[in-house]
């Protein structure tokens, strides 16, 4: 198994946190990490309910394709 290192900025910091703690709604351009900042936080809401489900929708094939994370 290899390790990577993921650098995050501080807007998307502040956007998890945001998405963590309030309803939050995400519009970024593309290539501005909402994946990421979605991962982030289904990570963490899966460390927060081991016993749960959390689902990650997309509209379109091409996303989902691309974007499907195992973790």
């Amino acid at each position: 198994m290899s390790a990577f290192v993921v650098y995050f900025r501080k807007y998307q910091y502040d956007i998890v946190r945001s998405c963590l703690f309030d309803n939050t709604l995400v519009s970024l351009p593309t290539g501005l990490g909402k994946t990421f900042i979605a991962a982030v936080v289904m990570y963490n809401f899966y460390r927060w309910y081991p016993t749960g489900k959390v689902v990650f929708m997309a509209p379109t094939k091409v996303c989902k394709q691309s974007d499907l994370v195992k973790l």
